[in-house]
């Protein structure tokens, strides 16, 4: 229904996949998707509650999470993003304001590899071009070495 907000929506599907599968859920937001985890994150802190932690890759320059975290999280970029909405600056300071307001494990990353093409808002170093596998092993390592 339409008097559903998104939140809902996304705990939703946190709870259909942990049902349906009996593992841990990992919620990663890249890019737009990164408002997205922040704003689900901040309206509960029952929320972070049904996840095994967050990941925010590239996130949007606005990405602001305000809530109190007790929950893993691994902020990653690409070191050269010339996408001017994801600036390696602001996942850097996303990363200081989640770290300051989480008792939990948080991290964050470079990736280094890589090349530009296209837009950069929808291509190139921001959607890893060239570094695919190390963004994916960076994610893999936090993944498995998260103990929640």
């Amino acid at each position: 229904s339409s008097d559903v907000c998104s939140s809902d929506l996304v705990q939703r599907v946190i709870q259909y996949y942990q049902e349906k599968t009996g593992k841990k859920i990992f919620l990663l937001g890249h890019s737009n998707s990164s408002v997205s985890v922040a704003e689900y994150l901040n309206a509960s802190p029952e929320h972070q509650r049904l996840l095994a932690g967050a990941i925010f890759s590239a996130s949007r320059n606005e990405t602001a999470v305000t809530a109190p975290l007790n929950l893993p999280v691994l902020v990653m970029v690409h070191e050269k993003d010339t996408n001017t909405w994801t600036t390696p600056g602001s996942s850097v300071a996303l990363y200081e304001k989640i770290k300051s307001n989480n008792i939990a494990h948080v991290e964050f990353a470079y990736v280094h590899g890589g090349f530009d093409e296209g837009n950069p808002a929808t291509s190139g170093r921001h959607m890893y071009a060239g570094s695919l596998d190390e963004a994916a092993d960076i994610v893999y390592k936090f993944v498995v070495g998260t103990k929640k």
